[in-house]
């Protein structure tokens, strides 16, 4: 937890405004498809949006990407359909790895 508080990503988005463990329901109005779930991190900035789930996974860092790619992907269509044309950059943190991955 400390190397992440000491992260350049984390650090990135204390200028935002961050919501953890954020519950979220969308409707994608082109395809009718439901997403609801919760977020572990969430930080709304005025250009972009940081998602960020936490992985406890003694897993590589590639494995944890093919792993959660998916789910990650489908949490940022969710956001891309609250907050329509504002660019999500998400993040899975390993702790095992102590590691931002990008998806």
């Amino acid at each position: 937890l400390l190397r992440f508080s000491e992260s350049d990503l984390y650090q990135k988005t204390l200028a935002m405004d961050i919501h953890k463990e954020m519950p979220f329901y969308a409707e994608d109005p082109d395809s009718s498809d439901r997403y609801m779930g919760v977020m572990d991190f969430v930080a709304f900035g005025e250009t972009e949006i940081v998602l960020i789930d936490f992985k406890t996974d003694a897993l590589s860092p590639k494995e944890i990407q093919q792993r959660y790619s998916s789910q990650l992907n489908t949490y940022r269509k969710a956001l891309q359909i609250l907050r329509p044309g504002t660019p999500v950059y998400a993040y899975a943190w390993s702790f095992h790895n102590d590691l931002a991955i990008k998806i």
